[in-house]
């Protein structure tokens, strides 16, 4: 019991500082070892391992994109923790990653960093809306809908979230911000118009729910999130303490790599297991 104690505080460390855990083949044997009866014990194959570190490796990827942006386009500290907060914690930190890259893909550095300052109030906006009706779908839904209908230049879209914009009236204003004619706003510029129109109609939405976006639902999926990145974390401390036997593999580093692989799988070994051949194949 002690053992399976010390892989789920394992876990939680993987979601906590995953950048200073599994930086070696040698510190994740370390643990592995230690781990190896629970894991065993869990059923853990290599072919198990393999598909968690291949997700880790993606949200490690994810994280490392979304940490450059902000470095060299965003320019918004502690931008994260700013998402993290306007919906009470109840989204996952990679999926908000995820939906603002997606939000400012293509977009100029301009555009972008509009886009990063105003995103915890759309954030909020997504969130006012599922607490003011919840079958129109959760937050996390209701953002992408926001980001995918301010990019598309959509009203149906953003009607359906409670938001209705005058398109003529929004790029009117914008227009007129800028010492600009309507006719001449490029296709970004009409975006902006959106968003801010978005942004004022939203304040509205916000006040309907009383001015606080919090939800009796929220402790449910705080919990939720808290589960899966603690699922993540370990995911990604996979990721990184496995890299070196998977980068060997796959840059065909040896014939027996292949052989150990299949092995691993038939045999159904435990990550500690695969991990101790797979250090004795690097050295």
């Amino acid at each position: 019991m002690a053992e399976v104690k010390l892989v789920v505080k394992q876990i939680d460390q993987g979601s906590q500082g995953i950048k200073s855990i599994g930086q070696n083949l040698s510190s994740l044997f370390d643990v592995a070892t230690k781990t190896g009866a629970a894991l065993a014990a869990a059923g853990a194959t290599f072919k198990k391992a393999f598909d968690l570190s291949r997700e880790g490796a993606n949200l490690n990827q994810l994280t490392k994109s979304f940490e450059l942006m902000n470095e060299q386009v965003f320019k918004t500290p502690h931008l994260l923790d700013q998402m993290t907060d306007a919906v009470n914690g109840t989204i996952k930190q990679t999926d908000l990653m995820k939906s603002l890259l997606t939000l400012t893909a293509g977009a100029s550095d301009d555009a972008a960093q509009s886009y990063a300052a105003a995103v915890p109030q759309l954030l909020e906006i997504a969130k006012a809306s599922n607490k003011l009706n919840p079958a129109l779908g959760d937050t996390a839904f209701l953002f992408d809908s926001l980001a995918f209908g301010i990019k598309r230049g959509s009203p149906l879209i953003l009607d359906n979230l409670g938001i209705t914009i005058k398109l003529g009236e929004a790029n009117e204003k914008y227009a007129a911000s800028i010492g600009k004619t309507v006719e001449s706003l490029t296709a970004e510029e009409k975006q902006m118009a959106l968003l801010n129109a978005v942004m004022e109609s939203g304040d509205q939405l916000i006040a309907q729910v009383g001015g606080n976006v919090d939800s009796q639902a929220d402790a449910w999926a705080r919990l939720t999130v808290k589960v899966q990145e603690s699922t993540d974390g370990f995911k990604q401390w996979l990721a990184n303490g496995l890299y070196p036997v998977i980068e060997a593999a796959s840059g065909g580093y040896s014939t027996s790599v292949g052989g150990i692989i299949e092995k691993n799988i038939a045999a159904g070994k435990s990550m500690a297991d695969l991990v101790a051949q797979g250090q004795r194949l690097t050295k």
